[in-house]
């Protein structure tokens, strides 16, 4: 799919709003968002969890690399985990999130120093995070 500008994403099982000039790229392991210019790296994938709701405990095993660093995460119907480092030059955001049996893992990676330029616009999108009307 080529990127085009829009202002609205659905995903399968989720939904986000984008602020002006951001596009989407979608390949088959996720959906990737950049600003205009391009600065930093915003991408979504999602999974069903085929028996029960997704757990914190689910969550945990995803993020298990990063359990050191993980704080708690709540966006409108979606709760779950969230971690910021840097690693190899690059500063990473990570969220693990659940609804139902729905998981969410988000991700946002920009060279240091970059850092605050899209911060704003990442956090806004990622608040704006919803389940699809199917979940």
């Amino acid at each position: 799919m080529a990127a085009t500008e829009i202002s609205n994403f659905s995903g399968v099982w989720w939904r986000i709003s984008l602020p002006p000039g951001w596009s989407a790229r979608q390949d088959e392991e996720c959906v990737t968002f950049q600003g205009d210019p391009p600065i930093g790296a915003l991408q979504i994938s999602s999974a069903r969890k085929s028996e029960g709701v997704v757990t914190d405990e689910d969550l945990m095993e995803f993020g298990a690399s990063k359990k050191a660093h993980l704080s708690p995460a709540t966006h409108d119907r979606f709760s779950g985990f969230c971690a910021e480092y840097c690693k190899d030059g690059r500063s990473w955001n990570e969220w693990w999130l659940r609804c139902g049996d729905l998981l969410v893992y988000v991700t946002y990676n920009v060279e240091l120093g970059s850092e605050e330029a899209e911060r704003n616009a990442v956090t806004k999108i990622v608040a704006s995070l919803k389940p699809a009307s199917n979940v």
